[in-house]
């Protein structure tokens, strides 16, 4: 009976250089993930700063409006007040009547790398004359459509 002789001397090296291999495999990666994760979160936060002064210009011309048309006692008196705030104003008010219905709406912008929109519509009501109250219908945040060819360089 032959009976071979195993040497198993220098097996632990190679286990252990197979270990550290895997172990920098998945410690770069988490590498990456972190950073990656770190640029997102600054992305939106960089997105919710625009959004959140958008949202501040916005309701400053909704705070104007409502101060122009505070007295109004007519339809023609708001027109009149919308038209004086159009004329001073860095946004342009629509007004639109319908049956009786009155609404003003106005787009906030934000330039930057891609630009962001709020569109506001208000519906106005006047209980009595000289109460008149603004009713926010629509309030609408969107930016300009993009690819994600004109941003990354997928090949």
């Amino acid at each position: 009976m032959k009976t071979f002789i195993k040497d198993d001397s220098g097996m632990s090296s190679v286990l252990i250089v197979i270990m550290m291999i895997v172990l920098m495999i998945f410690g770069l990666a988490g590498l990456t993930l972190a950073m990656s994760n770190g640029r997102l979160a600054d992305k939106k936060i960089d997105w919710l700063k625009d959004y959140y002064a958008l949202e501040g210009d916005a309701n400053t011309v909704i705070a104007q409006i409502d101060d122009a048309v505070k007295d109004a006692m007519t339809p023609d008196d708001i027109i009149a007040a919308i038209d004086t705030l159009n004329q001073h104003g860095d946004v342009d008010i629509a007004v639109s009547q319908d049956d009786g219905d009155m609404r003003l709406s106005f787009t906030v912008a934000k330039d930057g790398e891609y630009q962001k929109y709020i569109d506001v519509e208000l519906s106005v009501q006047i209980k009595k004359y000289g109460d008149v109250h603004l009713v926010t219908e629509r309030f609408i945040e969107r930016q300009t459509a993009f690819e994600y060819e004109d941003i990354f360089q997928f090949e």
